[in-house]
Order: C-alpha cells, then structure tokens, then sequence
C-alpha cells in the first residue's frame, strides 16, 4: 500500500516535471481500471 502510493506520487511528479498529457491520460486510465477491479472484487467476494 506504501510503495504503491509511493509510485503514484511518482507518476505525478513525473507528468509534472515533464509536463507530458498524454502520461497523464495513461495514468488516469490506469488508476481507473484498478478502482474499477477492486470494486468487482469487493462484490465477488461479498
């Protein structure tokens, strides 16, 4: 959980610093498909 929100601050820093959009569409997706799998997961599981 640490190191993933460790990676996700690095992501941001890095489409800060390089100012590159298309980076942050990519982030964005993937960031979604993860809330969107842990959601399926959730009501699979209960």
């Amino acid at each position: 959980m640490y190191y993933r929100g460790l990676t996700v601050y690095g992501l941001i820093y890095a489409v800060i610093i390089t100012g590159n959009i298309c980076f942050v569409f990519i982030t964005v997706i993937i960031v979604l498909n993860i809330f969107v799998n842990v959601k399926i997961i959730n009501r699979k599981c209960s």
